[in-house]
């Protein structure tokens, strides 16, 4: 058996090139068979295309690769898209055919300045988990016996030893550590409710992360943690095409939850139940998703989606990849201010607490910035006073023109009069802060802003946009 796997990476920085490459240099390890790959960088696109050949894997092994590489911040392109993939690596500036890993890793590192591998080869895998965010809503931890579930679409093999490194929301301190087994895991495919997909570990040897685990994880029982596969809240636009009557044209709707078994789309079109429809959207980091399915119900926000079987596995794999992507992936923040002083003190803010920072010197550059990676982005916050469009202006474009209504936007003001704070509300911003608090403060305010949206986005339907929505899932949203 010849294992195969394409991996995407985009948007990457130094931080994320220093992800993959620890990828690379731990892979030969974990795959249990000689690797070799052909590599491609892209600059000025920011973006790393890795082919990895591993003959003789095993289905463990194929596991190892396929979990760890999502975990990195990659995405594995199922083979209806091996032909894209072939035009990207070929279209990259740098390529390396069939060479080492740990060549490819060497490739990586040297075209993006200031990328650094914490893991040499050979050592163990480190698993960063974030005690917020997605990943957090289905973590379970038993203090009794120090087992703690992940839920993950992607399995790992039994006996499998690796690190963990634990960051806390809100809190500058260093990481916690430990070591673990890999004790159990369920693969998406054998799931089902009350059973579901995800990893049990024992975490080992480690006094502060048992204590940590304790206090933060979910103890179970709770809706998410009894589902099949976890749900994901996700904002996007999302195209549909009624399938059962070819006179109709394709309608955009908003795409606002997903998990293996279907989706939930906000819309006032009312399909009835039963019906079958197409779906095509592209996922935050732009991985692109085209299902059919049937119309599971139908109500007032919109309707849920139930997808229609795998005939070969491999949508099913692709999704997988993707959603466990989605799982381990940090919050990330696009900062607007024409002060770079300013610019750099609050970005340097956000990534002292895990966050992934996107900057812009004003409101123009930030609307480009915003085009690039809308539904990949967290939260947005932006000075008031700019050359050229100035914070006000910035906001309501970003509410009212581009229809953005979901982004959780923090401005942040120099001079906090009611008269401003009254226009900034009502081009949209959902919390104005003055700048007065610096940096910390300000980052601090706005994971306060972005916790209370994902906590409220069960009933946030409804509202108007700019109406401190954040993130919107809907009540009825489908639970697949």
């Amino acid at each position: 058996m010849t294992g195969i796997f394409h991996v995407s990476f985009d948007g990457v920085d130094a931080a994320r090139a220093s992800a993959i490459v620890g990828l690379l240099r731990m892979l030969g390890g974990l795959a249990g068979s000689p690797l070799s790959c052909d590599a491609a960088v892209d600059v000025r696109m920011r973006r790393v295309r890795v082919r990895i050949r591993a003959p003789g894997a095993t289905g463990d092994s194929a596991d190892r690769v396929s979990f760890w590489a999502v975990r990195a911040g990659g995405h594995l392109s199922p083979p209806s898209r091996w032909e894209e993939f072939e035009a990207e690596l070929l279209a990259s500036r740098r390529l390396a055919e069939d060479v080492a890993v740990e060549d490819a890793a060497s490739l990586v590192a040297a075209a993006f300045p200031g990328c650094e591998s914490r893991t040499p080869g050979g050592a163990l895998p480190v698993l960063v988990l974030r005690l917020s965010g997605p990943e957090l809503a289905g973590m379970t931890y038993d203090r009794h016996r120090r087992i703690l579930f992940l839920p993950s679409p992607l399995p790992l093999p039994p006996g499998d030893e690796l690190s963990v490194e634990i960051h806390r929301s809100g809190i500058r301190a260093a990481p916690v550590r430990a070591r673990a087994r890999v004790e159990d895991s369920r693969p998406a495919r054998r799931a089902e409710p009350g059973r579901p997909a995800g990893i049990w570990m024992a975490v080992r040897s480690s006094p502060a992360a048992h204590v940590l685990l304790s206090e933060r994880c979910v103890r179970g029982g709770s809706f998410e943690t009894q589902r099949a596969t976890q749900r994901f809240t996700v904002r996007g636009v999302v195209r549909v095409r009624d399938l059962e009557d070819p006179a109709a044209s394709v309608v955009e709707a908003r795409l606002r939850n997903l998990s293996m078994g279907g989706l939930f789309v906000e819309t006032e079109l009312r399909h009835p139940e039963g019906r079958r429809l197409e779906i095509d959207t592209a996922l935050p980091g732009g991985y692109p998703l085209r299902r059919i399915g049937t119309v599971a119900h139908s109500s007032a926000p919109g309707f849920g989606l139930r997808f229609d079987p795998d005939t070969d596995g491999s949508a099913e794999r692709a999704l997988a990849g993707m959603l466990a992507a989605l799982s381990g992936r940090g919050r990330s923040v696009l900062v607007v201010d024409d002060d770079p002083i300013a610019l750099a003190m609050v970005g340097d803010a956000f990534r002292e607490r895990g966050w992934s920072v996107a900057t812009a010197e004003d409101g123009e550059s930030g609307l480009r910035a915003l085009t690039d990676s809308l539904f990949a982005l967290d939260l947005l916050v932006t000075d008031v006073v700019m050359r050229g469009m100035d914070g006000v202006a910035f906001v309501q474009l970003i509410r009212k023109a581009g229809g953005e209504g979901d982004l959780p936007i923090l401005a942040v003001t120099g001079s906090p009069t009611p008269e401003l704070r009254t226009a900034l509300t009502e081009a949209g911003a959902d919390r104005v802060v003055a700048k007065a608090l610096g940096p910390e403060r300000i980052a601090e305010a706005a994971e306060a802003l972005v916790t209370t949206a994902v906590e409220d986005a069960g009933g946030a339907e409804g509202r108007a946009p700019g109406a401190g929505t954040g993130y919107s899932a809907g009540q009825g949203a489908y639970a697949a």
